[in-house]
C-alpha cells in the first residue's frame, strides 16, 4: 500500500502543478479552470487515501486458477490447430 500511496502522491503533484499553470493565464476563465481542476485533483487524492483502505477490506482474494482464460483458437499451437482442423 505504501508504494501505491507514493505513486498516487506523485501523480497528484504533477497533475496539480500542471493544471495550476492555467492559473497564470491572462484570461479569467482559464485561471478559474486551472484552480478548480487542481483543487479537484487534490481532493480526489485525499478521498482516495481515505476510501481505498476501506474498500480493500471488502475485497475477496482471487486465486490464480480463477483468473486464467482458455486459449483462443488463433493462439493454439500447431499441434492443437491440426487437431482442431481434423475434427471439423
Amino acid at each position: 500500500m505504501a508504494g501505491t500511496a507514493r505513486s498516487l502522491r506523485w501523480n497528484t503533484i504533477v497533475l496539480s502543478v500542471g493544471l495550476l499553470v492555467l492559473s497564470l493565464s491572462g484570461l479569467r476563465p482559464n485561471r478559474i479552470l486551472g484552480i478548480l481542476l487542481s483543487a479537484t485533483v487534490a481532493l480526489c487524492y485525499g478521498m482516495t487515501l481515505l476510501l481505498l483502505p476501506l474498500l480493500m477490506r471488502f475485497e475477496r482474494p482471487v486465486r490464480v486458477a480463477d483468473c486464467t482464460m482458455p486459449l483462443r483458437q488463433s493462439e493454439a499451437g500447431p499441434q492443437n490447430s491440426e487437431h482442431l482442423s481434423a475434427r471439423g
